[in-house]
């Protein structure tokens, strides 16, 4: 198949997951990996992504499958060969969500594939390294998938030509998630349509939840609110009534003080206006008092707060140096068991390989001792004609 024509796909998979709808979302990069988009496109096309276990799950780290439980699928695919390895145009950048094909060399890519969990900095520097794609929805179902095995799964013992791959990952691994199906979204809004038809009928018939149960949560939820805007409303009335009340009880009581005969007001009114200027005065003192301790007592909190504040910065630096550390030492602990294990299938090969060559040379030296052998009894041969006729 040729390269891919340019528009927006995207791979969306159902999954054992028991969190949300249990699907999450790829969007291809077509143009930043033409090479490995095509061959994740064909694999979920093919079928071959259905039924794929997450055999390898580090938490902090990625998530792995690309073994089929299928020998006839694994085997059609191992003969197609691997990749090439995709040029990327800047320096690719592995981040919450990354997905990319898993490799041990130079043009090793071939179904392995792998979704980062969080900034990996210890990835991208490669030549197989390179993003395929992302998740644009649906990462709450990738954290969720079960991570309690880490990486002891052994890849060798799970191919699926082996009569007893099957026992021994139900036998060990029991609690393995899986996909289940996958299917591919082109841009197209006809092809989109059909394609979101057949993912539903994939879901209805996994027993899924109906789309009536969720359209009456939403109804009901209506009900509540509903519910909760009437009695809210309620209340409201009942405030206002309260507060009309009150006012009128104010308004009566003024109206009964506004009957003080009009001497006994001025009177009262000239004794309230000399208490006010004296209690005016000593309010002015005690402010200004008080405005002089308080901008006291300010100064003395911001120079703490400034102290503390820098005491707190050093820390914090202290503290993001550490975890840096950690986060590298632990990228590349991990990462070197990534490569150990993707190295596995090669260093079979040539294991074997030098077996072939130590068998050669065995033969190789036997033909020669052979000869040997015959060139000596030729050679003792000659030696006693020739003492005979001496004789």
């Amino acid at each position: 198949m040729g390269l891919l024509v340019s528009g927006s796909t995207d791979v969306i998979c159902h999954t054992s997951v028991a969190t949300g709808s249990g699907n999450f979302t790829i969007r291809v990069d077509k143009e930043g990996a033409p090479i490995g988009a095509q061959r994740l496109i064909e694999l979920a096309q093919s079928g071959f992504l259905d039924g794929l276990l997450f055999f390898r799950a580090i938490p902090n780290f990625l998530i792995q499958f690309g073994i089929s439980p299928s020998a006839d699928k694994q085997r059609h695919w191992t003969q197609q060969g691997n990749l090439k390895d995709d040029s990327p145009k800047s320096a690719p950048r592995f981040v919450d969500g990354t997905v990319s094909f898993a490799g041990y060399s130079t043009d090793s890519r071939s179904t392995h594939l792998f979704i980062s969990l969080g900034k990996q900095p210890g990835l991208g520097h490669r030549p197989w390294e390179v993003p395929v794609g992302s998740i644009i929805s649906g990462m709450e179902v990738v954290r969720n998938i079960y991570t309690g095995y880490g990486d002891k799964v052994d890849q060798g013992k799970m191919q699926p030509d082996r009569p007893d791959a099957d026992e021994y990952l139900r036998s060990n691994f029991p609690k393995l998630d899986y996909i289940k199906a996958c299917i591919v979204l082109e841009s197209s809004e006809s092809a989109r349509s059909a394609q979101a038809r057949e993912l539903e009928q994939a879901a209805a018939d996994d027993d899924l939840e109906p789309k009536e149960n969720a359209q009456q949560e939403i109804k009901d939820g209506e009900s509540d609110q509903d519910a909760v805007a009437e009695e809210e409303g309620k209340e409201e009335v009942q405030n206002v009534d309260k507060e009309e009340e009150e006012y009128e009880d104010h308004a009566a009581e003024v109206a009964s003080k506004d009957k003080v005969e009009e001497p006994e007001v001025e009177e009262m009114e000239e004794g309230k206006e000399e208490e006010e200027v004296d209690e005016e005065e000593e309010e002015d003192d005690d402010e200004k008092d008080n405005n002089e301790e308080e901008e006291e007592e300010e100064e003395d909190e911001e120079e703490e707060e400034e102290e503390d504040e820098e005491e707190d910065e050093e820390e914090d630096e202290e503290e993001e140096e550490e975890e840096e550390e950690e986060e590298e030492e632990e990228a590349d602990d991990v990462e070197e068991r990534f490569e150990e294990d993707n190295d596995t299938f090669s260093e079979e090969d040539e294991e074997e390989d030098e077996e072939e060559d130590e068998e050669e040379e065995e033969e190789e030296e036997e033909e020669e001792e052979e000869e040997e052998e015959e060139e000596d009894e030729e050679e003792a041969d000659d030696v006693e004609e020739r003492f005979e006729e001496a004789q």
